[in-house]
């Protein structure tokens, strides 16, 4: 039993580490978007959340995606906070979004429509970077996976906080650094500048 669960274990990892390598007839590959998880208590990000640390074939096209509340029009240390797990060791291939009180659809009924408001989650949080990654994905029909999750983390906004390291991204043969932080990760996606050169 022990033997077909490490077995099936096994078969995820290479399906997913497949997945991204462009099989099944897609040029770009896939990339994987994990929710981080719920806990502020948390210093880290859900085990699956960190799996590339532990499998580094899945680390080429794979973002860990943390939840964190934001007020305000622009993004700043009193208009952003943490209502999740902080990216941590996955800081590197981490971003945050907005998915604290999401109004979801709870019911209809007859004529009446009833939203739940207190709905919150990284849930919530990573379905964003997956839409933000399907908008690259047709600006950019070239790209590959990983050039795709690049693109999202070089451009992503991290103004309000200062780096506790950088990660270098290469493209067109021009190097650009980016800053991240082990609560926030890269920042939050910013799409304009995803979708406009990165310098």
């Amino acid at each position: 039993d022990v033997y077909k669960r490490q077995l099936s274990y096994k078969s995820w990892i290479e399906a997913m580490d497949n997945f991204q390598d462009s099989t099944g007839g897609n040029p770009q590959g896939g990339v994987i978007v994990f929710a981080s998880g719920n806990d502020t208590s948390e210093s880290d990000v859900s085990y699956l959340g960190a799996l590339p640390l532990l499998h580094t074939e899945l680390a080429e096209a794979w973002l860990s995606v943390g939840m964190v509340e934001i007020t305000g029009s622009s993004l700043d240390s009193s208009g952003i906070s943490l209502k999740g797990n902080k990216c941590g060791s996955a800081k590197e291939f981490c971003l945050v979004t907005d998915g604290f009180q999401i109004r979801t659809a709870a019911q209809h009924i007859g004529s009446g429509s009833f939203y739940n408001v207190s709905v919150s989650g990284s849930s919530f949080s990573a379905p964003m970077v997956t839409g933000a990654l399907a908008l690259l994905s047709q600006a950019f029909p070239n790209h590959t996976s990983e050039q795709l999750v690049d693109r999202l983390l070089a451009s992503a906004n991290n103004s309000w906080f200062t780096p506790a390291g950088n990660t270098t991204f290469t493209t067109h043969g021009a190097s650009v650094k980016h800053g991240y932080h082990s609560t926030w990760g890269h920042g939050v996606p910013d799409l304009e500048k995803a979708l406009s050169p990165i310098v």
